[in-house]
């Protein structure tokens, strides 16, 4: 065993080594009739590429496969004991769990391990639901930081916030009321824009005390880009658990609201699948019918990606099949994080990545791009979907990220659609590249989108500039942040529905993807239409207005397609 510790192959990996030697020893065995299992258990994990290092020392990803014999069937019973350790509680694995390192091979300790493989066993169970009691009389509500990986740095940023874009609700007095529905029916258009908005509550509805927390991951890359993409950490466990952790923090700074209730009952699944999407919501579908959704009085859904559209047109379908059937005085929540609502950008399934993926998982990855075509069976039944969930009442939160490697912002904000059940944001991390002007544009472009007004097609024209690189851009990033599924939370819980806003028809608005960003004079028009939008509806627009443009006389772009804007919109500025 000392000559094993030592050899090259175990090199960095003493601790990794020592973990698993004890274990073997637990199984009252002959250390050194293990110790061609534990050789070849390491190889077998070495075939499976863990970083950009193990891609950079071969030639290819088939080389990494090849590099390493495989164990013999009964060695492979044997190496599979540490899998069955985690498994042994449940019935209900799911079948993509397996083979997930990121659980397994957390950079640290040993304690780190035994910490994952204690939170693997006891709440990581995909598709099993979990049940706890949250005491508000209790000081001792804790949210489960070990599993949580979010971020709190106050320089990434989320824009525009909850409070700029909905009014206080005191705003809409009976005089204010009257005088707004007069002007709607003399045909003013500026009050029948804002009749049908939402308003903003100083105070949360707490009126739930049954909550269920769902988490749907979306598309996971294929096993031979891991090593130079890395692994996926956008698991539904993890999204399921930040937003758990999320609702446990508002909980616990928030419980004097809740009057003289002394508990609140709180569930939680994480619904995880590979595949195309219906296939998905079909297997969710299933999953979620095992049980009494109707005893839910609040639903929050945390979803990223592909999982976005998946977690639409499922709950949409369990509406329709009566599974959910009485949305009276409930709250029901989706929070999509980098949704794919139009497809990936235009263009991108002919890059070498995205071709590798059709070879080997061409049905998944390329019916994405399914989505950018409006009249395709997976655009008309996710719009279908749409009306049925904002019908119901239901407040679905877009969030982008401004340079999402992967999903163009028009897509993930789902700007073709207008309700006033939606609410819009953007992520901004604090290494981001893009320019501040850039970013003021689509700050006052998503207030206006979120007060019910026209963003003259800002975000569309603009979404290609904004594409980040494809190791280190947005599509990955959104999830890590605390402010994201917080702000799902302010959304559902502090907005308020009018009257009569379930009857508020769904604006949709398809346009022609291929063609965004071709006509080079679309840009100037949106971007006037935009500072007029703004100047006359925004609270203090003007002042926008003004910061907006010093940023443009401050902004020295140093790649093509910046300096292409930049010169696009000089015409705009020498016209002001």
């Amino acid at each position: 065993m000392t000559l094993l510790l030592q050899s090259p192959m175990a090199k960095g990996r003493t601790q990794l080594v020592a973990t698993i030697t004890k274990y073997l020893m637990t199984q009252s065995k002959d250390i050194k009739t293990n110790e061609w299992d534990i050789n070849n258990w390491l190889r077998w994990k070495r075939k499976q590429g863990s970083g950009i290092g193990d891609a950079a020392a071969t030639t290819s990803n088939k080389d990494i496969v090849d590099s390493f014999p495989e164990p013999d069937s009964e060695d492979n019973n044997n190496n599979n004991k540490l899998g069955d350790m985690i498994s042994t509680e449940t019935s209900e694995v799911s079948e993509t769990i397996q083979g997930k390192s990121w659980y397994f091979w957390p950079n640290g300790s040993t304690s780190t391990v035994k910490e994952s493989i204690s939170i693997a066993t006891q709440t990581t169970r995909s598709n099993t639901l979990y049940t706890e009691e949250i005491s508000l009389n209790s000081d001792n509500i804790k949210p489960d930081i070990l599993r949580s990986t979010t971020v709190t740095d106050s320089h990434n940023i989320l824009v525009p916030s909850f409070e700029e874009s909905l009014p206080k609700n005191t705003y809409y007095n009976q005089l204010s009321s009257l005088f707004i529905t007069m002007s709607s029916k003399l045909g003013y258009e500026g009050g029948s824009q804002r009749k049908s908005q939402l308003t903003r509550n100083d105070c949360p509805n707490t009126s739930f005390s049954n909550v269920l927390i769902i988490g749907v991951h979306g598309f996971f890359p294929t096993k031979y880009l891991r090593p130079l993409i890395g692994e996926p950490t956008g698991t539904s466990i993890k999204f399921m658990s930040e937003a758990e952790n999320a609702f446990k923090i508002w909980l616990k700074e928030n419980k004097h609201y809740f009057g003289k209730k002394k508990k609140i009952r709180l569930s939680k699944i994480a619904l995880e699948k590979e595949g195309k999407i219906f296939d998905r919501v079909k297997y969710f579908y299933d999953v979620l019918s095992k049980h009494d959704l109707n005893q839910y009085d609040f639903i929050y859904i945390a979803a990223h990606s592909q999982g976005t559209p998946v977690s639409i047109i499922l709950m949409a379908q369990l509406l329709e099949s009566g599974l959910i059937s009485d949305m009276n005085g409930k709250l029901f929540g989706i929070l999509g994080m980098a949704g794919i609502s139009n497809g990936p950008f235009y263009g991108i399934n002919q890059k070498i990545f995205v071709r590798a993926y059709s070879k080997i998982e061409s049905d998944s990855m390329l019916e994405l791009f399914e989505f950018q075509d409006f009249n395709s069976i997976q655009s008309v039944k996710y719009l279908q979907s749409l009306k049925i969930l904002l019908s119901n009442n239901v407040r679905i939160a877009f969030v982008g990220s401004i340079d999402d490697q992967l999903v163009p912002l028009y897509s993930s904000v789902c700007s073709h659609i207008q309700h006033p059940n939606i609410f819009r944001s953007i992520y901004i991390d604090k290494d981001t590249e893009t320019p501040n002007f850039l970013m003021k544009i689509l700050n006052c472009a998503l207030l206006l989108k979120n007060m019910g007004l026209n963003d003259h097609g800002i975000i569309k024209e603009i979404s290609n500039a904004l594409a980040g690189p494809l190791t280190g851009g947005g599509h990955s990033k959104i999830y890590n942040e605390f402010k994201v599924y917080e702000s799902g939370i302010r959304f559902f819980l502090y907005s308020n529905p009018k009257r009569g806003v379930e009857d508020t028809p769904v604006v949709f608005k398809p346009f022609e993807v291929e063609k965004l960003g071709s006509n080079p004079y679309y840009l100037p028009f949106c971007l006037r239409g935009l500072m007029y939008e703004s100047s006359a509806n925004i609270e203090n627009g003007e002042r926008y207005v003004e910061l907006m443009l010093k940023e443009f006389d401050d902004w020295n772009p140093n790649t093509k397609v910046l300096k292409d804007i930049k010169y696009r919109l000089s015409a705009m500025k020498a016209k002001l």
